[in-house]
């Protein structure tokens, strides 16, 4: 098998996965708090990577990093990553799975966001236009108006465009 149709594979293999989670989440909110969610996708993507990439990773190496780069990274983890899925478990428990797609979509927005702030890097107008237009898209298509109504916006929305910003923030 070639290495493309091996890409391709996984890349469907993650999708199937990603929206068997989104409904598990639905499924275990039934007897499950939201953090157990958090707890599962972890434990899913860690014995996914260790089974996938046993030959790869070099555990020694790990062992190796600075106290300020294990920081770094458990931080990024936990913070990024957990509260990611936490916010996006309950946006998608409160608010329509079609909405949690589309509302994810603003994952650009907060690129160009954290860019300007954290890296000090001034986008071109081509790509500030091109951000107003997806938001413009984004809120158009998640509260079925031409004319963008913020009302409709309720507090699952908000929920998963917090979990855009923290999941740019998790990469």
């Amino acid at each position: 098998m070639s290495t493309k149709t091996k890409a391709v594979l996984s890349l469907v293999f993650i999708s199937f996965c990603y929206v068997l989670l989104s409904l598990a989440s639905r499924l275990l909110d039934a007897g499950f708090g939201n953090f157990t969610h958090v707890y599962l996708r972890i434990a899913l993507g860690a014995l996914f990577a260790a089974l996938l990439f046993r030959n790869k990773i070099n555990y020694r190496h790990y062992l190796q990093l600075s106290h300020r780069d294990t920081t770094g990274i458990i931080l990024m983890g936990v913070v990024g990553y957990g509260i990611f899925v936490y916010l996006i478990t309950k946006g998608a428990l409160l608010t329509s799975l079609v909405n949690v797609s589309v509302i994810y979509a603003t994952s650009p927005f907060f690129t160009v966001l954290f860019s300007v702030f954290l890296l000090k890097k001034i986008p071109s107008l081509l790509q500030i236009l091109l951000v107003v237009v997806s938001v413009l898209g984004v809120m158009m298509v998640s509260t079925n108006s031409f004319i963008p109504r913020l009302t409709e916006f309720g507090s699952g929305e908000l929920y998963v465009l917090a979990s855009a910003a923290a999941g740019v923030h998790s990469m």
